[in-house]
């Protein structure tokens, strides 16, 4: 029986220490699983993050003379970007083109960058083979990482480069191993503890079996080995065992004789009098009711001892007498802590859990939660233990939660399932939800186990990739356009609904095989659809076909297919994708137009406007003459392949499609002035006249195209020259108005200029009569001045006034030059300097208001450059008042130089401002005549567009550079007036 008993315990220390392992090692897979999560979605993050910075740079990905461009962010050896992201991740980044890193922040063995390297590996064939991003781990420099890899695509979708990042995958593994080893650390001493208990329990059984073999004397053996404290009194203490004699630190000759309550404190731990307390206690037990309470003892040294009683009445030899069995508690209590303890970190454990997790009892009680399902209830894991989830949820939520705890432990199965959930603040979530039965040692289910996880991300991201499918349904569905995919390697066809509609095809078509494929090409063209697929698996030839088909109900329609072919690093095929457009309707057309086509083709075809046919509900282009072929740069397939939107502008898309009539109308409709693309990326300017006609059964749209560009341009130039011709009067007559004015001033300034000189001579005849008055009288007051001062200040104040008439004369004079009309027939010798010099002097007054640092940089010994004077006079004032008048405050300056080119012949004026620039757009129309960005300020938008015209009359070029936020540079070039070295400079 002892053997037996042994065993039993010793398969229960067995069975408690395995379990103990088995939750370890499960609890250990689940932090690594979740580590390794967590450094998937660090990875996500990371890349998104990289994309956004890098989209801020500049959105148009090229490569431009051997550079990977983000706009113009030149991104080779530029480790900015890959530095940013190890600053907030901390993890390695770059940047590839094509498969070679041109930008990271990896390191050599040698510590520098990895600049040069290639890209290969799994990252490699997802990316360049497969054509897709790559997640997961990758070895780099042979160290293993979590990696993500998305490709870079060019405008055109081409893959031109690689963004990646990630992190050793050793990093996030460290805190795991930390973890690790506290679990394992954990698990063994609760092992430890479970296998002392059973050890003690072991001990004491094998103690009372040996007791129990015999009479009275096993039972005195018992009695005085027991490990517990043994006492019998009836008043007084009569007898006890050894152990009661160490617990009270006495000798038995100490204890026999004394009452129970000389060994006890005054006060029990309660509070309660001993005395009292004990005598409450042995009435009840006297009144038939064996009692087991707590008891303090104090030892013979004075020290309390922390025991339990367990006290009942014997009759022994027909007297009552009562036994008390004292049990030293220290040690179980200090148990009860580790155990206490043991139970903390357990917790700690489910509280690092950023999952919901939580423990459940049969009646769907909560009997432990982690920190996270807490946090999500608004209060602590302690308060929501004994309650149910009718106590902490929405009651249509907890009623959805009990049906899941219901399911399993009906089934004794794990169920998992999505469901919702809402937090404290109301915020409304899905979560992922898995449920586990718990067994007891018999097999009966006891309670639940459950873990949740947010998956409202995930479930957001598939509603989205949901909705772009019926985007993307929707959109095959109205262009007549399908898809499809061949698994060559197990010959397993994919058709979109679409192309499940136009075959005719029930959607959910099981087992389509290539072979049923073929079935449904006419017989007339199968033979040959056969062979183009065969030829582009085999030669690699790009395929393009056009094919019958036949509906399971007769019909037969006519398709246009593309596809392209998916090949192995061995260059085997193994998928083949395309698309398929439904041109039957284009294709019934294009029939019934060959019915009536010798009666308007010769017509048709001869006509000097482009003529286009198109469809009235698709409008698949049907037809285009040569005029259509030649206007727009492309062919009549390419036409009716890629249809009208090749060739209208974007602008212009909604305006032709609303000029259309709705059914049953057929009023002609015009539009003018409206954009064309050729292929060659020229714009044109067209006028469209168009109407709906019938061919046969069909309504097809008529429209003619006619070129306007040219006449455009032709009234473009005309304005030019009648705004120059309005110029040209309004000139003439400022010239009238300045001679006058010029003649006007001259008058009195002759008269300032006759007295001056007769002041002068006045006043030299004065000074000798002033200084001999006051050396024969002393100094005196002179206009309320000492005559010293007078002397000294009026030669100054005379010389001002004639210097203020001659300049009044020059200004005058240069006035009566610019209005001057010219009168000369032919191009002259002109010195530039002098042209320039002359509109400084005109516009001083403009120049000192708008600006404090006015340059003139004119080039010494300038050769004379062939033009008229006047003319290039008022290029120059109008490029100078330009550019005053875009500065934006008296600190920014203007530039005028001037140069020679003998090489080129020409001679160069450059007028260069500090202003706020001007973006393309408006740099591109700055000559057009009436454009202009200061209509507001009074400006009429002729002043450059004139200019432009004069200089291209003298055989010169006006051209503008400017940079938005730093200014605009005018540079005019005019041919010499002899070759060079022939004559003198000017």
């Amino acid at each position: 029986m002892r053997k037996i008993t042994v065993n039993v315990i010793a398969l229960n220390i067995l069975f408690v220490i395995g379990a103990t392992v088995i939750t370890t090692f499960l609890f250990l897979a689940a932090m690594r699983d979740e580590s390794e999560r967590l450094a998937k979605v660090e990875q996500e993050q990371g890349i998104q993050t990289f994309w956004r910075l890098l989209r801020a740079k500049g959105t148009d990905f090229r490569i431009v003379d051997g550079k990977l461009m983000a706009g113009d962010y030149v991104l080779n050896g530029n480790f900015e970007l890959p530095d940013m992201i190890q600053s907030i991740f901390g993890g390695t980044a770059t940047v590839f083109m094509g498969d070679t890193r041109v930008a990271t922040n990896i390191r050599r063995e040698d510590g520098t960058r990895a600049v040069g390297t290639k890209l290969n590996g799994p990252a490699y064939d997802a990316i360049f083979r497969h054509n897709k991003p790559f997640r997961g781990e990758a070895l780099i420099f042979g160290i293993p990482y979590f990696t993500a890899y998305d490709p870079i695509r060019n405008s055109r979708g081409e893959i031109i480069g690689v963004l990646y990042v990630g992190a050793r995958k050793n990093e996030f593994h460290s805190r795991y191993e930390h973890y690790k080893v506290n679990v394992i650390a954990g698990a063994a001493v609760i092992s430890t503890i479970f296998t002392v208990l059973a050890f003690v329990v072991l001990r004491d059984r094998k103690r009372h079996l040996e007791a129990l073999q015999d009479n009275e004397t096993k039972y005195r053996t018992l009695f005085e080995s027991s490990s517990e404290g043994i006492l019998l009194f009836d008043g007084v203490i009569f007898d006890c065992n050894e152990q009661l004699c160490r617990l009270f630190g006495s000798s038995r000759n100490e204890i026999i004789g004394r009452s129970p309550v000389h060994f006890s404190p005054e006060l029990q731990s309660d509070g309660t009098p001993s005395a009292e307390k004990a005598r409450h206690m042995l009435n009840t037990t006297l009144g038939g009711e064996a009692g087991i309470f707590p008891w303090q003892h104090r030892r013979q040294d004075g020290t309390l001892v922390d025991t339990e009683v367990s006290l009942k009445a014997l009759t022994i030899q027909g007297r009552t007498v009562l036994q008390a069995v004292v049990r030293d508690v220290t040690e179980w209590e200090k148990a009860e802590e580790s155990l206490r303890m043991i139970r903390l970190q357990q917790q700690a454990i489910l509280d690092n859990i950023p999952d919901l997790v939580w423990l459940k009892d049969i009646e769907s009680r909560f009997i432990t939660v982690n920190a996270a399902f807490a946090q999500a209830c608004g209060t602590l894991p302690a308060d929501l233990v004994g309650k149910t989830d009718l106590d902490i949820w929405p009651s249509d939520l907890a009623t959805l939660y009990r049906e899941d705890d219901a399911r399993v432990i009906a089934s004794g199965k794990q169920v998992r399932t999505e469901e919702p959930l809402a937090d404290v603040n109301g915020k409304g979530v899905w979560i992922e939800t898995i449920k586990m039965p718990i067994y007891d040692e018999a097999g009966t289910v006891i309670g639940t186990t459950g873990i949740a996880r947010d998956i409202s991300e995930r479930r957001e991201a598939e509603l989205k990739l949901r909705e772009n499918e019926a985007r993307l349904a929707r959109a095959q569905q109205i262009a007549h356009v399908g898809n499809w995919e061949w698994d060559i390697l197990n010959n397993s066809v994919q058709f979109s609904d679409e192309l499940l509609r136009i075959f005719r095809i029930p959607p959910g078509q099981p087992n389509m095989t290539y072979e049923t494929f073929l079935e449904a090409v006419h017989p007339d063209d199968r033979q040959a659809v056969n062979d183009t697929i065969n030829a582009t698996l085999h030669e690699q030839a790009p395929y393009g076909k056009t094919y019958r088909i036949i509906c399971p109900d007769g019909e037969i329609r006519h398709l246009r297919a593309e596809g392209e072919v998916e090949f192995d690093a061995e260059g085997a095929p193994v998928r083949m994708q395309g698309v398929v457009k439904d041109i039957t309707v284009s294709t019934l057309a294009e029939e019934a137009l060959r019915e009536s086509e010798a009666r308007f083709r010769e017509i048709f075809e001869q006509n000097e406007d482009a003529i286009i046919l198109m469809a009235r509900e698709t409008l698949d282009i049907i037809d285009a003459n040569r005029a259509a072929e030649t206007l727009i740069g492309r062919d009549k397939e390419s036409l009716n392949w890629l249809g009208p939107w090749s060739f209208i502008v974007p602008d212009d898309y909604n305006p032709f499609i609303a000029a259309i009539p709705p059914v049953d109308d057929t009023t002609p409709f015009h539009l003018n002035r409206i954009g064309v693309v050729r292929s060659d990326g020229t714009r044109l300017i067209s006028s469209i006249w168009g109407k709906i006609i019938r061919l046969r059964d069909t309504e097809v749209v008529y429209c003619s195209i006619r070129d306007l560009t040219q006449r455009i341009r032709m009234e473009e130039e005309a304005q030019i020259t009648h705004a120059h011709l309005i110029h040209t009067n309004k000139m003439a007559s400022l010239g009238v108005l300045v001679s006058g004015i010029a003649h006007e001033i001259n008058n009195p300034n002759t008269f300032i200029q006759g007295n001056a000189s007769l002041i002068e001579s006045f006043w030299r005849d004065t000074v000798p009569i002033l200084d001999r008055h006051r050396t024969e009288n002393g100094d005196f007051i002179l206009g309320g001045l000492p005559v010293a001062e007078v002397e000294r200040i009026f030669p100054r104040l005379l010389h001002g006034v004639k210097e203020g008439s001659r300049r009044i004369s020059a200004i005058v004079n240069n006035l009566k030059d610019f209005a001057r009309e010219d009168t000369a027939k032919a191009f002259v010798p002109i010195a530039v300097n002098n042209i320039v010099e002359n509109a400084k002097m005109i516009l001083s007054y403009q120049i000192h208001r708008y600006t404090d640092h006015f340059r003139m940089e004119l080039a010494e010994g300038l050769p004379l450059a062939r033009g008229k004077f006047q003319q290039i006079e008022q290029v120059v004032i109008n490029l100078i008042m330009n550019a005053l008048q875009a500065l934006p405050g008296k600190d920014a300056g203007v530039t005028v130089s001037t140069s020679a080119d003998p090489v080129a012949s020409v001679v160069t004026i450059s007028v260069r401002d500090e202003g706020e620039g001007m973006q393309w757009e408006v740099l591109e129309r700055i000559t057009e005549p009436f454009f202009s960005t200061k209509l507001e300020q009074g400006g009429t938008g002729l002043g450059l567009s004139i200019s432009a015209a004069i200089i291209r009359e003298h055989d010169g070029t006006l051209t503008f550079e400017s940079t938005p936020g730093k200014g605009t540079t005018a540079t005019v070039t005019l041919p010499l007036a002899y070759p060079a070295g022939e004559r003198n400079h000017a």
